[in-house]
């Protein structure tokens, strides 16, 4: 518990030390937590970016815009495209996330210093599949990650997230890019049928899903609680008669209890 409470003032600690702050809010408990101690200590020094783009889900669109009115923080959207980077769409996982960062970074350095302000924050926080390469291009690039710096882990950033008063989101979607195969091309077509089918599936369903999808084959990785009564013979026949263009061949399940 101290270790913890020690942790607690270094991160106020830091925000008293600064002028202002850009927080790339993410919809996700780690940004959020950090846009809500920010507006605390710097008031109207404060502003929230989140990207918005064809490899964002748009529930964490939902949820950024969601905190930043709770917390009335002003929210800027910025419309990107990654498929546009050369060599993105065609290239494995780790450079593809590489090269997305590397971009959005500059647009958002580019932003927040027209706006006026100088310091750039980020959300990650430790935890077993931290992504070290995100963490090197942010030293770089000199956008600061505070949860990382004092490292807090999950349970902490969420025991963290109730303290200040915060709620939700129930549900944070993975990065569209990293549900479609490194060995695999993205598109525009696997994205969209990405989207469609776990808005479909949370709408009919009541469940959050990160889906997988190759451009025939499945994998739903399904978050839901115990008491989720989910018949997989139901889904598979309606997913396949519904989005029949989708050219499914195969749907596998992962189940995370919520």
């Amino acid at each position: 518990m101290q270790h913890y409470l020690s942790k607690v003032n270094k991160l106020k600690s830091f925000f008293s030390k600064i002028r202002d702050a850009t927080i790339l809010l993410g919809g996700d408990i780690g940004s959020a937590v950090l846009a809500k101690i920010a507006k605390d200590f710097l008031g109207d020094s404060v502003i929230a970016i989140t990207i918005n783009s064809p490899i964002v889900s748009p529930l964490r669109i939902y949820n950024a815009s969601k905190l930043a009115a709770q917390i009335k923080i002003p929210h800027i959207l910025v419309n990107l495209n990654e498929l546009q980077i050369e060599g993105f769409a065609k290239n494995f996982k780790s450079n593809r996330c590489i090269l997305c960062l590397k971009y959005r970074y500059g647009m958002i350095k580019k932003i927040a210093l027209e706006a006026g302000f100088s310091k750039i924050i980020d959300g990650s926080y430790t935890q077993e599949n931290t992504f070290k390469q995100k963490r090197n291009i942010c030293i770089k690039e000199d956008i600061f990650q505070p949860l990382i710096e004092f490292e807090f882990n999950h349970d902490e950033v969420l025991k963290l997230h109730k303290f200040i008063g915060l709620k939700g989101p129930q549900h944070i979607p993975k990065c569209i890019a990293d549900k479609i195969p490194c060995s695999t091309e993205i598109t525009l077509n696997k994205i969209k049928y990405i989207r469609l089918i776990e808005a479909y599936l949370h709408k009919r369903y009541k469940i959050y899903t990160d889906v997988h999808y190759n451009g025939e084959n499945i994998i739903l990785d399904i978050k839901a609680t115990a008491s989720h009564d989910i018949n997989k013979d139901e889904i598979v026949n309606s997913i396949s008669k519904t989005f029949r263009n989708a050219n499914i061949k195969k749907v596998d399940w992962v189940f995370t209890v919520l």
